[in-house]
């Protein structure tokens, strides 16, 4: 029996708040699937009782996890049982950057951002938050500005096509 495994991902929701033409879960905000808190408790049980007592990294997933509204309570148990695992969030963002007191609640570890002119695309209401035309990026901004306050690490996935 394994004690310690790398990485364990909960995917919570396939629903998303955008549609992106690039996405291999095919999440849009027609998607109605999602975990309950129930189901996703029961699968941090599932791995007590496998033997499991380190994991070095639970990454949280979608769709877009940051509109899935049991988020707070699964990191919350999960910081319960794996006190020091890394809990990454996959999320492009948006969610947070319109509700920056959800992000307060979070604290996650790590957050895995795409920042892209894919997403510009996806926007239901075009207004630039990803990558403007001028190249700057509230979404970027918004981001840097928690890291400082948080201290958390940021990956992020950058991709524009400038033709100037």
């Amino acid at each position: 029996m394994k004690e310690k495994i790398n990485t364990v991902v909960f995917q919570v929701i396939r629903k998303c708040n955008q549609v992106c033409p690039h996405c291999f879960f095919n999440s849009s905000p027609r998607s109605e699937e999602k975990l309950t808190l129930k189901e996703t408790i029961l699968g941090v049980n599932d791995l007590k009782k496998a033997g499991i007592k380190k994991i070095k990294k639970i990454i949280i997933s979608g769709g877009e996890p940051t509109i899935w509204s049991n988020l707070s309570k699964l990191i919350y148990r999960l910081r319960l049982e794996y006190p020091l695992s890394k809990i990454r969030i996959d999320t492009n963002g948006l969610t947070l950057l319109q509700n920056p007191k959800l992000f307060d609640t979070l604290r996650a570890d790590i957050y895995d951002i795409s920042v892209d002119i894919f997403h510009n695309q996806g926007l239901i209401n075009k207004n630039e938050l990803f990558i403007k035309k001028n190249g700057s990026s509230p979404l970027l901004d918004f981001f840097l500005n928690k890291q400082k306050k948080y201290k958390f690490q940021l990956f992020i996935r950058w991709i524009s096509n400038r033709n100037d």
